[in-house]
């Protein structure tokens, strides 16, 4: 492209944002966002979560029930697949950069209709591959979270993690629906797994729609792009080309100079390490609670009645993390919430193993796991809040990309000793306990707090 078509493009740019930026934020407007985040959050929740709900179903309609496998070895070979799935997510992070170039909302409208697509694939398959690639799909658009960095960029910055907490909050309740259609769907029969997919592709649908129609570009990319586009376009080639000379790249926007970016920045370079140990436990902790439940002796009814607590014990930690982020910080709340979640895990598995019955089970498994993500949101928040404006998409991006390198080691170690035979319970804590309480004391003793953050105003250290 030559410079003066550059130049006309960016121009036609310039105009479009500039007359999008003029239009006020009516009280009216922010609350409406405030809903339609809501609503990215139920999806987001729901999609995240079906699979896993009927989990112990898949493994035997695809690998035990005449298939000749044990539960175990089918599990390994489900793990080993999503593995698979999760190379994919090493493309993610550059998909997810973009938005720092093409703003927020085209993202959150093509992620919110991606996952009606994988979704839906998983309702009509018929083979464990298109089973698999339905769950890729869906696995690869609910990555981005688009919706927080909106709510994040619109919020006021002594209540962002309150805005953050109370629209995660309400949206986690409509997660409620999965296990009420599982109840509606299955009843006590495993084998009609597939209508649990059904409803879920109809809202994601309906609410991407609602994205596309209503939603505006957030005003904080909308400033940082401007504030770009109003500079002569010749002096920005000249500051790169200098910058490349002075290997200065991590003033770019873009991957490899992020990770760069990360990789000098101190805090952001602990907590790259902090979210390795944490996503090394990820797939022992997120995935596998229903098979837990099901290899325990749970029947299909009663494991249903566990999953409803997840949903409101989670939208309850949601909010009270939401006011103890603002208050005690984000450092101190991913702390206790991690510590929480420890816990809770080991007292869930026990209570599985020793019949303690759907509620009990429920309300542990629902506190465990709602902690548990809890830590990765705020750990998510603090490097979103040491990131500047024009690198916030690309940094957290950059850190889910180096993270995975903790997730694939914690999911082969998984894969391998449910293949050897090991019980899920017991994998599922050998992997967990260790790096998850030693990610907790790394994020405590070497990362500063981030409360109170401008994020207009963000520097690099």
């Amino acid at each position: 492209m030559t410079l003066e078509k550059r130049k006309e493009k960016e121009q036609k740019e310039l105009t479009r944002l500039r007359k999008i930026n003029q239009k006020p934020e009516t009280a009216k407007y922010i609350k409406w966002i405030f809903v339609l985040v809501i609503l990215v959050h139920v999806i987001d929740e729901i999609a995240s979560n079906c699979a896993a709900y009927v989990q112990s179903s898949v493994v035997n309609d695809f690998f035990v029930v005449g298939q000749g496998m044990t539960y175990e070895n089918g599990l390994a070979v489900l793990a080993s697949f999503s593995g698979v799935t999760l190379l994919l997510q090493l493309v993610a992070p550059f998909y997810k950069s973009l938005a720092d170039r093409f703003g927020r909302k085209p993202f959150l409208v093509i992620n919110t209709y991606g996952m009606a697509l994988g979704l839906g694939l998983c309702f009509v398959s018929k083979s464990f591959g298109s089973y698999i690639l339905g769950t890729m799909i869906t696995t690869f658009f609910i990555a981005h979270d688009m919706q927080v960095v909106y709510i994040l960029e619109v919020a006021p910055s002594d209540k962002r993690t309150r805005f953050y907490g109370t629209t995660k909050c309400i949206g986690t309740l409509g997660l409620a629906l999965v296990p009420l259609f599982r109840g509606i769907f299955m009843g006590n029969d495993p084998t009609k797994w597939r209508m649990v997919f059904f409803v879920p592709v109809l809202i994601a649908i309906a609410i991407a729609t609602l994205c596309l129609l209503t939603a505006r570009e957030t005003k904080v990319y909308l400033a940082e792009r401007i504030s770009v586009l109003e500079r002569p376009l010749e002096e920005r080639i000249a500051e790169k080309e200098a910058a490349k000379e002075q290997k200065k790249s991590a003033n770019k926007v873009g991957m490899w100079a992020t990770i760069k970016l990360l990789l000098r920045h101190k805090d952001l370079r602990w907590l790259v390490l902090c979210a390795n140990l944490y996503m090394f436990s990820t797939m022992a902790m997120t995935g596998y609670y229903e098979s837990i439940m099901t290899t325990n002796g749970m029947a299909t009814e009663e494991v249903t009645k566990a999953l409803f607590a997840f949903p409101f014990m989670f939208a309850a930690l949601l909010l009270l993390c939401g006011f103890m982020g603002d208050s005690l910080g984000r450092k101190k709340t991913a702390v206790i919430m991690g510590s929480t979640s420890i816990i809770a895990f080991m007292l869930f598995a026990l209570g599985c193993k020793n019949g303690w019955g759907a509620i009990p089970v429920g309300l542990l498994y629902g506190l465990y796991l709602g902690s548990y993500y809890q830590v990765g949101d705020y750990m998510w928040i603090m490097a979103a809040e040491k990131a500047p404006t024009e690198n916030r998409a690309s940094s957290t991006a950059a850190i889910t990309l180096l993270s995975y390198v903790g997730l694939f080691t914690g999911l082969i170690l998984l894969t391998v000793m449910l293949a050897g035979g090991t019980a899920i319970t017991t994998a599922c804590l050998i992997i967990t306990m260790p790096t998850l309480i030693t990610s907790m004391i790394l994020l405590m003793t070497k990362v500063k707090e981030t409360k109170g953050t401008d994020l207009e105003s963000v520097g690099r250290e």
